[in-house]
């Protein structure tokens, strides 16, 4: 009897070392499980070759896995408990009306750089302090420590309120950019007013026509010809439906005998140009007119803008075998630009 209670006692304390030693090295326990499995099942069991070698790959990823795992947690605890960090002035979220702060703190371990907002920080011993700038508001301050492969950070807010000086000198630079502000409008007015004065002007001087069925207006110069049957060298400015505001040319002639116009020769001071028409229409009572309309802008402005310029400019209306000379009066070179005055002033209120 007293042998087998004896035996019962030792058997008692073997299973309790074992559960002792289980629990404080758990971690290697479960990366040992997959072994012992893997042990037994190739020695204590009767299960065919291929069963054993599926079993042994399920067991050998198993292993692996907790492996990595086991590893992980040693890793972020040994982090956790070796390196940590400590802001010890000043508290967050601390209001003041300095521009500087001094952050000061320390570290469990020495030799661990130190970043602060990014910036390294040389601190000799696990204590450190940096004097940073702080701006108007809020500040946010980051402060990480590193030492080997492990890092930890902390963080804290520091409030800057304006002192009673930077008040008073932001007040004013408020009230001068206000100032600045109002008469900027009011010079932004005025010149509104006196572009809307002469854009007014502007189209003062402009005969206006307008085409109902095909809703286009025409603009001429008030001076400029009613009519084709009369001389004349003049612009005009077409508002379009669909293709906008854009300018012509018109040229005509009238006389008593016909020229069978094919070009017109315009001489300015220094410089002669010729525009060749794509048609020229004609029409006759007790004498006779010829007439033509240019689109091309950019044909005919060069030689608008040198006419307008010019001391005296000349004509000529060359014919088949006949051409007629004349001068472009100064109010037609006044009604030139009127009209390019006009265009600009309608762009403008587009």
């Amino acid at each position: 009897m007293e042998e087998n209670k004896e035996n019962k006692n030792k058997k008692i304390i073997k299973w309790t070392i074992i559960i002792i030693l289980g629990l404080v090295l758990w971690q290697f326990v479960l990366v040992a499980l997959p072994f012992i499995a893997l042990w037994y099942l190739w020695k204590k069991t009767s299960l065919n070759k291929s069963i054993k070698i599926i079993i042994t790959i399920v067991l050998v990823s198993m292993s692996l896995i907790l492996f990595k795992s086991v590893e992980n947690s040693s890793k972020q605890a040994e982090i956790d408990k070796t390196l940590t960090i400590q802001i010890t002035e000043p508290m967050d979220n601390t209001t003041t009306t300095e521009k500087n702060a001094e952050i000061k703190g320390n570290v469990n371990l020495g030799g661990a750089t130190i970043k602060i907002n990014g910036r390294l920080i040389k601190n000799e011993s696990k204590e450190f302090a940096y004097d940073i700038p702080l701006s108007d508001m809020i500040n946010k301050i980051n402060v990480v420590a590193t030492k080997g492969e492990y890092t930890t950070s902390t963080s804290l807010t520091i409030n800057r309120e304006l002192t009673k000086e930077e008040k008073a000198t932001l007040a004013e630079k408020q009230a001068q950019e206000e100032a600045k502000q109002k008469e900027k409008e009011k010079a932004e007015a005025i010149a509104k007013a006196e572009e809307e004065k002469q854009i007014k002007q502007s189209l003062s001087k402009m005969r206006v026509k307008e085409d109902d069925i095909k809703n286009i207006t025409y603009y001429t110069d008030k001076s400029s010809p009613k009519y084709t049957n009369y001389n004349g060298f003049y612009l005009n400015i077409i508002d379009h439906p669909t293709l906008g505001k854009y300018l012509s040319l018109s040229v005509q002639y009238s006389g008593n005998d016909w020229l069978f116009i094919n070009s017109y020769i315009i001489k300015t001071d220094d410089q002669t140009f010729t525009l060749y028409p794509d048609e020229v229409k004609r029409d006759n009572s007790t004498y006779v007119w010829e007439w033509s309309t240019f689109i091309d802008s950019d044909t005919f402005l060069p030689i608008v803008k040198a006419i307008i310029t010019s001391k005296e400019t000349k004509i000529r209306y060359q014919g088949s075998q006949y051409y007629h000379d004349r001068v472009i009066s100064n109010t037609e070179k006044q009604a030139l630009q009127n009209v390019l005055d006009a265009f600009d002033a309608l762009k403008k209120q587009t």
